[in-house]
């Protein structure tokens, strides 16, 4: 059994879909505590071009990195840069386990994603989006509004 665990200190009033905390509480989730799920990786119809867009929802695996990697490749080697759009709006988490996956997927793409848009609807997406502009293209945004970040 897989024993993932993730430990994420909030800012005071921090909020995740769902979720409300108080003035600053930790949130430490794992497969005990329901973070098991199914996960979709879903191309999404305005991908055309070098601009590629996925709807990631459930719970992140190493999986979905893996899927994710050939066609950013192609991409790249056909355009030599993508615009990346990544709609979270229902994702729970990403398994541990897939941190070195996503860590990877920043380094060998970075120079090549000259656009990053997150698209959700709360403080989860709106840190990932934060966390993002270091390690995985030269310029990542957040939108509320998935038309937004189509258009930017």
């Amino acid at each position: 059994m897989e024993h993932d665990r993730l430990s994420l200190d909030l800012p005071t009033g921090g909020r995740l879909p769902g979720m409300q905390f108080g003035s600053h509480e930790r949130l430490i989730a794992g497969p005990s505590q329901g973070l098991e799920g199914e996960t979709m990786l879903e191309k999404l119809d305005g991908s055309e071009g070098s601009v590629l867009g996925y709807r990631l929802s459930g719970v992140i695996d190493k999986a979905d990195y893996a899927a994710m990697v050939p066609e950013m490749e192609s991409l790249v080697a056909q355009y030599g840069t993508v615009q990346l759009l990544c709609d979270l709006t229902d994702l729970r988490w990403e398994k541990a386990s897939a941190w070195g996956s996503d860590l990877h997927f920043g380094k060998e793409f970075h120079d090549a994603i000259t656009r990053m848009a997150i698209v959700g609807d709360g403080a989860l997406q709106k840190i990932l989006a934060d966390l993002a502009k270091p390690f995985y293209a030269k310029d990542v945004r957040y939108f509320a509004d998935e038309q937004a970040a189509w258009e930017w």
